[in-house]
């Protein structure tokens, strides 16, 4: 039984664990007051948002 339970968990957490919730961790690490802010940033010099740009190049 204990074992469905941690496999529960741990598929929960790889869900939590989004492209979002990346994102957000990763603008504040480098220095972005948000994840908008840096999404912002990254569509003017990238011309795309992070997440067409995650699509476009996904392996």
């Amino acid at each position: 039984m204990a074992t469905k339970v941690e496999s529960r968990r741990e598929s929960f957490s790889d869900r939590c664990n989004s492209f979002s919730d990346r994102l957000r961790r990763y603008s504040i690490r480098h220095g972005f007051c948000d994840q908008s802010t840096f999404a912002q940033h990254f569509r003017k010099r990238m011309g795309m948002t992070p997440l067409q740009f995650r699509k476009q190049y996904k392996r």
